[in-house]
């Protein structure tokens, strides 16, 4: 499950289907790239931002049954909290709690940059990594936004394929779906969206004295 927290923190920083039949971009093409650049502006002076979230995972090559969840999410640059009805993740840019809260019990561990998604980072990872496409613009859960395809440059990533849904007042993402190379396909969807509530940084650290009874594993 933490692998799922920290895919949910990585679509925030990341804001990321494919048929046999759509062709990759082979570059990026000028509206697309107009638009991931004043995303990629927007993102570079945000403060922080929360929301709710919807995450679904399905694998297609063995037709199992969705999984889905539901969450909220506060973000402050490389400081996260993902909070689900049976437990959380928090991040302080350092330390990592994993917070069971049927279990009573807190694992804390270091927090590893790989793991944790910057903003600024996905967008050097598209600059560099990933090609493009504009498809069209649409009306997505009432909301005017544009739909992007990003291919990968290279055929070693772990997907072939990130369809991105920006919207045009806010110029921030609101979903994305990844197309893994295994058949997996992971939507990602930001609801009720609210930007720069100024957090505190108090707002990113577990503080087990105010859980009565947490057992707190340290991992470190």
């Amino acid at each position: 499950m933490r692998s799922v927290l920290i895919s949910i923190v990585a679509f925030l920083a990341l804001a990321l289907g494919l048929h046999a039949q759509d062709a990759p971009a082979t570059t990026t093409d000028p509206q697309a790239d107009k638009i991931m650049k004043r995303v990629k502006l927007k993102l570079s002076g945000l403060n922080d931002l929360k929301a709710t979230f919807v995450y679904t995972l399905e694998n297609r090559a063995v037709k199992s049954n969705p999984i889905s969840r539901n969450g909220d999410i506060k973000f402050k640059r490389n400081k996260y909290r993902v909070d689900f009805t049976d437990q959380s993740l928090i991040c302080d840019g350092k330390t990592i709690w994993h917070y069971l809260k049927t279990e009573k019990e807190v694992n804390v561990s270091n927090y590893d940059p790989q793991e944790g998604f910057s903003f600024d980072r996905m967008f050097s990872v598209y600059n560099q990594d990933v090609n493009a496409r504009f498809d069209r613009s649409e009306v997505l859960a009432g909301q005017n936004v544009s739909k992007l395809t990003l291919f990968p440059k290279k055929a070693t990533t772990d997907f072939f394929k990130i369809e991105m849904w920006i919207a045009t007042t806010t110029e921030m993402p609101t979903k994305m779906v990844v197309w893994g190379r295994n058949g997996s396909v992971t939507t990602y969807e930001l609801r009720n969206l609210k930007l720069n509530n100024q957090f505190t940084d108090t707002e990113f650290v577990f503080n087990p004295s105010q859980y009565p009874g947490v057992s707190v594993i340290d991992l470190r």
